[in-house]
């Protein structure tokens, strides 16, 4: 009799419990089919064994075939031009190259003899260097270093050169020296230096280490630069800087330093250079006092000054001396800007209107902006709310009417309540046709949205009837749902309109409240 014959098939997966009777029955029942049962399993014991010994034969045959395929592989055959620009292609596109085996270009040299041969024939690869020296580094692991380091500056023959350096004093006198014989490297070769970033620490600030001292006649090529002072160590004379900072062929640099003066004062260019990073903070005095920083007067100066500028990145960290009053009437104009970075300002402050034709990316707020998505191709504009008013808010967003990309989300500390209302996304949609490209928007919960349902679905729906048409919304809410929007957005969703609310969970019952 089959299992699907059994005179148990109805009690099968209920909660039926037999007789002693009918126990005996089933055991009966089962015992030709666990016979059949065990002599399958045999059967599937002896086929894995079959398939063992398959498997072992076709690895001892396929493994000599990949050996011999491996010599005629297309990689092999390639030509040295080819294998040089691949080669190029492998190093890293956001910082100077690490001196880390597993990466390129050291990690090219450890495939094969002709690899090496390659990639130490080709000084391109080794153009740029990270060299950090660490206050804990060994004087065994900081001389294996130096080593490294020049047989690296030897590849790249004569090459300019990308260095980035961090100089920390080591714990161990010792290898003082070592570093200083370290850092002497990069003096033998600054006549080729292209970019330069240090980070030195206070000591060899004290110094007056030569590699700080270096000047026109010592950096003759050099076009970045890249400067990171400890705060601990504070600069009361812009001629402390001089030497590195009257380079002519000066085009990007990035200053990060404690000043007793105004950054005004720094010797630059000010005219040719087109990047530009600044935070110099104020100084502590001794009557108690704060001197020096960059204020948000100083800021528009520099940019007045600065009409070149493709990128930049200012921190306002010093009161304006006007008490924060408005900097101008006028119109800055920022021909060539791009990306434009501030941060330790009360922006609507400033009554200015900027006029930049050139903007791509625009960020105002204090602290790195949570889950920013920016694409290649968006105009972008990423604010702090809180340092805005209302009206200042709307003023700013229509100096850039290219805006593609909106984020809106506040830093912690700040105060400010009530911008983000039913009225301001009215301004989006006609009659004011506030960023009349927006496609994109994205409002983080710490903005303290105070839009109701039923305004956020006339904006979609408003920005979904203009060209061009809304792609993406994003709004975190700190309340609850007042009204289930989603089913009257389902049209807009099947037409490609990305949507995600977010509401705060309605507290539920706790049924253990108010026991012991």
């Amino acid at each position: 009799m089959s299992l699907q014959e059994s005179p148990f098939a109805n009690q099968l997966n209920t909660n039926f419990v037999p007789s002693d009777a009918e126990v005996l029955s089933i055991r009966a029942f089962l015992v030709p089919h666990e016979v059949q049962l065990a002599r399958l399993d045999e059967e599937i014991e002896a086929t894995k064994i079959a398939l063992i010994r398959l498997q072992h034969q076709r690895a001892s045959l396929s493994e000599p075939i990949d050996a011999h395929k491996a010599l005629i592989s297309l990689v092999r055959r390639l030509p040295e031009d080819i294998l040089m620009t691949i080669f190029s292609f492998c190093l890293p596109s956001t910082h100077n190259a690490l001196i880390d085996p597993a990466e390129a270009p050291l990690l090219l040299g450890r495939i094969c003899r002709h690899w090496r041969s390659v990639a130490y024939s080709n000084p391109i690869i080794w153009s740029s260097i990270h060299i950090p020296c660490t206050s804990r580094i060994s004087c065994a692991a900081l001389q294996k270093l130096g080593k490294v380091v020049e047989a690296w500056l030897e590849r790249s023959a004569s090459c300019s050169l990308d260095v980035s350096v961090l100089m920390q004093t080591p714990e161990h006198d010792d290898a003082l020296s070592d570093a200083r014989k370290l850092f002497s490297q990069i003096l033998q070769v600054s006549p080729r230096l292209r970019s330069f970033e240090v980070a030195p620490d206070s000591r060899f600030l004290r110094e007056d280490f030569p590699l700080l001292q270096l000047g026109p006649e010592g950096l003759p090529c050099l076009r970045i630069l890249g400067f990171d002072s400890p705060e601990s160590y504070e600069f009361n004379d812009p001629a402390a800087l001089t030497a590195l900072l009257r380079v002519p062929t000066l085009k990007e640099v990035s200053l990060c330093l404690t000043c007793t003066f105004n950054p005004l004062e720094l010797p630059l260019n000010w005219t040719q250079l087109t990047r530009l990073r600044l935070e110099c903070f104020p100084a502590l005095l001794d009557n108690g006092n704060w001197d020096g920083g960059l204020s948000g007067r100083d800021t528009f100066n520099v940019l007045q000054m600065c009409q070149n500028l493709v990128w930049c990145k200012f921190q306002m960290t010093a009161p304006s001396a006007d008490g924060g009053g408005p900097f101008t009437d006028g119109t800055l104009t920022l021909p060539n800007i791009q990306t434009l970075i501030l941060s330790g300002l009360i922006l609507h402050r400033w009554a200015c209107r900027f006029v930049a034709p050139k903007l791509r990316y625009v960020q105002i707020g204090h602290f790195n902006p949570p889950n920013v998505q920016v694409d290649d191709e968006d105009t972008a504009a990423v604010l702090d709310v809180g340092y805005f008013t209302t009206p200042s808010l709307e003023e700013f967003l229509r100096c850039f009417p290219a805006i593609s990309y909106l984020h809106l989300y506040k830093a912690v500390y700040a105060q400010t309540e009530g911008v983000l209302d039913d009225m301001f996304l009215e301004r989006f949609y006609t009659p004011n046709d506030l960023c009349p490209r927006l496609n994109r928007i994205f409002i983080d919960m710490r903005a303290a949205p105070k839009f109701s349902d039923g305004a956020v679905l006339e904006f979609i729906r408003a920005r979904m009837a203009m060209q061009p048409p809304l792609q993406e919304i994003q709004i975190q809410f700190t309340r609850w749902m007042e009204v289930d929007i989603m089913p009257e957005l389902q049209p807009y969703i099947a037409e490609g309109l990305q949507v995600a609310l977010q509401y705060t969970s309605q507290p539920g019952v706790n049924v253990r409240a108010g026991l012991p």
